[in-house]
């Protein structure tokens, strides 16, 4: 009777033992393959469709410029932590650290509908004035009148 439970909990051990170390080789392949979608496809990816959007002027930003000038000389590509909300990505780049977020459209469309269902588009001095308030609002700075 001793021989069968000390047979049956070492059996128990190995399938155990098993068990476990399947799990850890389960989590490093899912660890790696997580790493390498963030680097080629979140990173990469979005680096390079980022740019192209810019250059074809349907994005932009205060570090476009500089961000798709060279897309190569980024390094050291980081996921996202979990306490870093909308960041897509880090990058280094000249020992600065650059937090990529993704560009997105806005939806707003400036025109309108009038009482005779035709849409109507702002007239330049309105148009100026749209602009002027949404830096103003945005950015929270005064601006002159002449401008």
């Amino acid at each position: 009777m001793l021989n069968a439970f000390k047979r049956k909990f070492r059996t128990i051990l190995q399938r155990f033992l098993l068990l476990a170390i399947l799990g850890a080789i389960f989590m490093l392949v899912v660890s790696y393959m997580n790493l390498e979608f963030c680097y080629k496809i979140m990173s990469q990816n979005s680096l390079t469709y980022m740019c192209k959007k810019y250059k074809n002027h349907e994005y932009s930003g205060s570090l476009c410029e500089e961000l798709c000038a060279n897309e190569q000389s980024f390094k050291s590509f980081k996921c996202p932590q979990a306490d870093m909300g909308t960041i897509m990505f880090t990058a280094e780049k000249n020992g600065d650290v650059y937090a990529v977020k993704l560009a997105r459209h806005i939806k707003d469309d400036l025109s309108w509908i009038n009482s005779q269902g035709i849409q109507v588009y702002p007239k330049i001095e309105n148009f100026h004035h749209i602009v002027k308030m949404h830096i103003t609002l945005t950015y929270n700075v005064t601006l002159d009148d002449n401008m």
